[in-house]
């Protein structure tokens, strides 16, 4: 016979389970947003991105599926100090930029893409 204490044991290991045991897939594709346009890239392709902001060049570096500033006009270079992009966006306020993950929806199906291929 199963007692209440037994029950509740079982109910937070199942909970426990099910919030620590499933795998939380990062994105492998970014979006890049200045003042003037939006671009995606995909991390496993390595590359170097100059783009113009409001302050002049930024430069953004994808290498071994992680992305971050490089240089950057902007005199605090916070951006740059803030390293590798992880779960919050990287962003150059002075020079408009922002960097996040996304995913690629198909417009037409709405199914996800989860990545390209060519």
């Amino acid at each position: 016979m199963i007692k209440i204490g037994d029950a509740s044991i079982v109910t937070i290991l199942i909970i426990i389970i099910i919030l620590f045991g499933t795998k939380n897939k990062k994105s492998e594709t970014i979006l890049i947003k200045t003042y003037e346009k939006e671009l995606m890239y995909n991390l496993n392709e390595n590359r170097i991105i100059e783009l113009n902001g409001v302050l002049g060049k930024t430069v953004i570096k994808i290498q071994d599926k992680q992305v971050y500033f490089t240089e950057s006009e902007c005199s605090d270079k916070l951006c740059i100090k803030d390293g590798v992009l992880k779960n919050m966006p990287l962003i150059c306020m002075p020079n408009y930029i922002t960097i996040t993950f996304t995913t690629v929806t198909d417009k037409e199906s709405g199914v996800t893409i989860d990545s390209f291929v060519r």
